[in-house]
């Protein structure tokens, strides 16, 4: 299978993720290279979606040499969504002499791209383009069988069909990739995939829906997920072997640490200039001056307006995405408060209108999410509700009447 990238850069790249060299003596296709690869890769190349905001054009270029430029030959810290790594580290594969290629994934509200490779008796699924709940390792297409991943997080894949498929064989059976965050956790499915092969005009058009339509959050939110490296210590490992400990996430203006155990709130940008220093200070990526030109008077782009202070400090939850609408005029910042419940009143399974009860430490804040579909707005509430009108019982535990839903909010958002 061919490659868009020459031995030279080939051996560029192996420079810039700093490939053990006792790896590069043997250039073979095998499992060990490729478990290096992946760690390695999924280290170096930060899960970004940066090019759709500090950019003029607000637009993703798929073309490998470009890609190439942009995370490797400029050398700028640079990463990119799920589409832009999948396709440079799957020409990086081939170059290698790995039967590789990528495959279109199904997720919840977002589409990825997932390049596997083939090995002597086996197949494997090695995604380092998914962010931040994504495998750590190459998975090998095993039905059920578990992984440990980060912390106490466990991943596994499992072949199933997927809701409102019609033709169910066993033919029709998709891989699905699942997490749980403890043994004692339910298995949540993030996204799945078929084993047919994705072609450049494939993406192209995937690309166009995400850059495009509105129901794409990329458009919306801004995005960076970069996986935290350390040498491995152990008597099995090989000289220079690393491994994944933890992940720092910047959503917006919040930026979140998880070490291998709880998701930590470190900082929060209010400003543009606070958040590229935070991307150079905290991510290792430096935007061009025209990139941070690129992204006034865009929808993320930050005004300055400043975070609400709380005296409540641990485990802080944000509210994305903040877009305006004719339903709420008056915006909030993302705030420093914990999210409690969510209470959403439906009608025929459509979501009317959303209530969120922040815990500012001292009382329980609303605030109204009105639907927009997709867009959301995060505003308080004109006039402002008494907890006597809502349909809610406001006490030490927040209750719902039967006909509607709670939804609690614990996690890392979208990344």
């Amino acid at each position: 299978m061919t490659s868009a990238y020459s031995q030279e850069q080939l051996s560029r790249f192996f420079d810039h993720i700093n490939l053990p060299k006792a790896l590069r003596e043997d250039l073979r296709p095998s499992l060990m290279l490729l478990k290096a690869l992946h760690t390695h890769s999924l280290a170096t190349f930060p899960y970004e979606n940066l090019s759709l905001h500090y950019n003029a054009a607000h637009k993703i270029d798929l073309d490998p040499q470009h890609l190439f430029r942009k995370m490797v030959t400029d050398n700028r810290g640079r990463g990119g969504f799920c589409m832009e790594i999948a396709i440079l580290y799957n020409h990086v594969l081939r170059a290698i002499g790995f039967d590789a290629y990528t495959a279109g994934v199904r997720t919840r509200g977002r589409l990825e791209g997932v390049p596997t490779g083939d090995y002597p008796g086996c197949k494997y699924h090695s995604d380092v383009a998914f962010g931040g709940d994504g495998a750590t390792m190459p998975m090998p297409l095993i039905d059920g069988l578990v992984h440990e991943n980060l912390g106490t997080q466990q991943i596994r894949l499992k072949r199933d069909w997927i809701p409102h498929q019609v033709h169910k064989t066993e033919e029709t059976k998709l891989w699905i990739y699942q997490y749980r965050n403890s043994q004692d956790k339910e298995w949540i499915s993030f996204y799945s995939f078929p084993g047919i092969e994705f072609f450049a005009l494939d993406w192209d058009v995937v690309n166009w829906w995400i850059n495009t339509h509105a129901d794409s959050h990329q458009l919306r939110n801004m995005l960076t997920i970069k996986f935290l490296l350390r040498p491995v210590e152990n008597e099995a490992s090989f000289e220079g072997e690393m491994e994944i400990y933890g992940k720092r996430m910047l959503v917006n203006g919040v930026v979140k640490e998880n070490l291998g155990g709880r998701t930590q709130i470190i900082t929060t940008c209010n400003t543009e200039g606070e958040r590229v220093e935070t991307l150079e200070r905290c991510f290792q990526i430096f935007l061009t001056d025209e990139e941070k030109e690129g992204i006034r008077g865009y929808v993320s782009e930050l005004n300055g307006s400043k975070v609400p202070q709380s005296t409540f400090t641990s485990h802080f939850h944000q509210l994305t995405p903040i877009i305006s609408n004719s339903h709420a005029p008056q915006l909030l910042p993302m705030p420093h408060q914990k999210l409690i419940t969510t209470l959403r009143t439906r009608s025929k399974c459509k979501v009317l209108m959303r209530l969120m009860l922040i815990d500012s430490g001292d009382e329980l804040l609303p605030l109204v999410v009105a639907d927009d579909s997709p867009r959301y707005t995060v505003a308080k509430a004109q006039p402002p509700i008494s907890f006597d009108t809502l349909p809610v019982k406001a006490s030490s535990r927040v209750e719902a009447l039967a006909e509607s839903e709670v939804t609690v909010h614990d996690g890392d958002d979208f990344a």
